[in-house]
Order: C-alpha cells, then structure tokens, then sequence
C-alpha cells in the first residue's frame, strides 16, 4: 500500500504514550476501570493510519510538541506531559483546551474526538451501556425481508432472466424494420 493509505502506520513511542497518559483525562472514568486503555490507544492508531499522511505527520508532532512542553510549564517541575500526576496532567490538557493558540486548541480537541470515538467503540463498554446494534440490525433484517421478500425475489429472477432486447446488431436491425 501506498504512504497515503498508510499501511503498517504505527504512532511514534512518545505520541503513544501520551495518549495513554490522556485516556484518563479526555475519556470517561469507564476507560481506567474497565482496563481498555492499551485498546483505546490500538483503535486511536488505527484511526491514525487513515488519514492523509500529512495529518499523521502533524499528530505525531503535535503529541511530542505537547509532551515537550509540559516540561517548561512550572507545575509540571521538568516532566513531559506522559509523566505528569493525573491531577497535573488534567490540568495541562485544560491549557491547550482554552490556549489562544489555535494550534494548540485544534490538538487537544482531536485528541478528545479520537479517544472518545474509540472509547464509545469499544465492546466492554457497549456492553456496559447495553448497546447492542447487532440485535437491532437483525431484528430489522427479518422486518425488512418479511415485507420484501417478493420484491427481492422478482429481483432475483430478472437477474438470471433472459434479456429481453435483442442483443446482436442483426436482431436490432430486423427489430427496427418490423416498427417501421
């Protein structure tokens, strides 16, 4: 596959593990307590690898510019943000989430939208909420098939019928002729 595709894209260390150190920030409680946090940082990669490479380039370099930067914050006492107590490390997010620097705000709100996105797929958690769409989907399959059940069977048979227009150049001729 192409870069563009980006086939065997994995996330730089450092951005991996600044989103494992964020799951507990941007996503709810559940995250820690059900231990999912090694699945969101998976899903979030996987989501990664589609987008343009240029988008994954800025991700990686706008996760090390955050983890970076922390360090020169003074609460933060010299620790990157993947270091930082939860208390600290909430605290951090919360700068990028208000910063006037566009930037730095646009990170932080797709960091947010990429693990809560994983977080809301993940099957421990709809298990917990009770999602279940693969009953859904069935019970509408069955729905949807008991009221157009004729409709898809004529279907079928048009598609192994025999045509009919006349198909070799001849025939359309002859067919002409005959309508005048």
């Amino acid at each position: 596959m192409s870069e563009r595709a980006g086939a065997g894209y994995r996330l730089p260390g450092r951005a991996r593990r600044v989103l494992v150190s964020l799951v507990p920030v941007v996503c709810p409680e559940g995250a820690v307590r059900l231990g999912i946090t090694e699945w969101l940082v998976a899903h979030a990669e996987r989501s990664a690898a589609s987008f343009p490479a240029v988008f994954r380039r800025a991700l990686g370099a706008g996760l090390a510019t955050y983890d970076l930067a922390a360090a020169a914050w003074p609460p933060a006492r010299g620790r990157t943000a993947s270091r930082l107590d939860p208390e600290r490390a909430a605290a951090w997010y919360r700068v990028w989430w208000r910063s006037r620097v566009a930037p730095q705000r646009e990170l932080a709100r797709a960091v947010k939208s990429i693990l809560s996105l994983a977080y809301y797929e993940a099957p421990a958690v709809q298990a917990e909420m009770g999602y279940t769409p693969q009953a859904w989907i069935d019970k509408v399959k069955r729905r949807r098939l008991e009221v157009h059940a004729d409709a898809i069977e004529r279907h079928d048979r048009s598609l192994i019928a025999p045509d009919p227009l006349p198909s070799s150049l001849a025939a359309r001729r002859a067919a002409a002729r005959e309508a005048g």
